[in-house]
């Protein structure tokens, strides 16, 4: 039997297979505008593809080469640097956001609204982008959380951890379904990270649902002040009863899951993610995102190369995002090792190997200077 992954090893697997599962997803998600028509194969090799970039006055054909990752992997990295930095939250909004517009690949609307408004040293939540802020529930806050885990390897609490996730979330995102698919997916690749004996097959998804009292614990004291006086055509429902009626379906689906892995390898994926919303118009909800991706990183533990192929190359589904996500919980499970030779050509390998690096160390200091006072 092979041993647990070093910390180290966790958190660099998940930082590279969460940038593998984008690339491979990447050329069938449905907004990618793949003018090269190429059908997924069942291999491991990364593609070239065309890409039709551009709106309606102005567009060109932009090549994108093998390996290249989109704004999953971008995020993941200026998230990073953000923790780097001093103020994280600040850097992240004010910094990285507005840039991220000179160079962002497949980025959705609601994060470039954001970093739009952070760029006119505005909230999104003020002005007339308020109620699409707050109907905002995409998985944009999802895919780029992974790097907070990572800066809270060395704590033996989760609470630090979820509000900084929420308040991550909050900068670009304002709808339950987006945070909470993050703080779900923090507590998930937390528990991963910390276990240091072998993952029991549905382990994870017990665990989850046991968890559901902190991931989706409703802390309105987190939330900006603004926010308690806004008008209801701004924000058009109960902000409290939708909370918890995403953290009650969240949980009724992770039942569901449960259920569909006791049928162990003859259950069928594309059945259980139709019936998790993959397939729907809500396929790009933060909720929708954990959920696909824990159900395949449950069931394709033992095999994290046909996990992350699973989510990439289900035509249908948001391919880039669900395989990044499903590669940071497989990586965080499994570490490197299990990384093919082809994979390691991924865009920036060098540089998202030493993220991990970076983080822990930083941190690291941060604790021994905090308990030296």
């Amino acid at each position: 039997m092979k041993g647990i992954p070093s910390l180290n090893e966790k958190c660099t697997g998940a930082l590279l297979a969460s940038a593998v599962g984008d690339a491979l997803g990447w050329p069938y998600e449905s907004r990618a505008r793949n003018s090269t028509y190429s059908v997924p194969s069942n291999g491991i090799v990364f593609v070239d593809w065309t890409r039709r970039a551009g709106g309606q006055y102005w567009s060109h054909e932009e090549t994108i080469h093998a390996g290249e990752y989109s704004d999953d992997t971008q995020m993941i990295i200026a998230v990073s640097r953000s923790i780097l930095s001093d103020n994280w939250k600040y850097n992240f909004a004010i910094k990285e956001l507005p840039f991220w517009l000179e160079y962002e690949r497949g980025g959705g609307s609601a994060l470039k609204k954001a970093a739009i408004a952070y760029r006119g040293k505005k909230y999104p939540w003020d002005g007339n982008g308020a109620s699409y802020y707050f109907n905002a529930g995409g998985n944009g806050t999802v895919m780029r959380i992974l790097p907070h885990v990572i800066a809270h390897a060395h704590s033996e609490c989760m609470d630090q951890l979820m509000h900084d996730v929420i308040i991550d979330s909050m900068i670009t995102h304002g709808h339950p379904r987006a945070i909470l698919g993050a703080t779900c997916y923090a507590f998930s690749l937390y528990y991963i990270m910390k276990k240091k004996t072998i993952l029991q097959f549905g382990e994870l998804i017990d665990r989850v649902i046991e968890g559901a009292s902190i991931w989706g614990k409703y802390r309105p004291e987190i939330f900006p002040s603004q926010w308690a006086t806004l008008p209801q055509n701004i924000l058009p429902y109960n902000y409290k009863v939708t909370w918890i009626n995403c953290v009650e379906g969240i949980v009724k689906d992770l039942n569901s899951i449960k259920d569909s892995l006791k049928k162990g390898l003859l259950v069928n994926d594309k059945a259980v993610l139709s019936a998790l919303k993959c397939f729907d118009k809500e396929s790009g909800a933060g909720d929708v995102a954990i959920l696909a991706s824990l159900y395949l990183a449950s069931k394709y533990a033992n095999n994290p190369v046909l996990g992350i192929k699973t989510a990439a190359y289900t035509c249908g589904i948001d391919t880039d995002t669900i395989a990044s996500i499903t590669g940071g919980l497989l990586g965080m499970l499994c570490g490197t090792s299990w990384i093919p030779t082809e994979w390691r050509t991924i865009q920036d390998y060098p540089y998202l190997c030493s993220i991990s690096d970076l983080i822990l160390s930083n941190n690291r200091q941060g604790i021994s200077a905090d308990t030296s006072e």
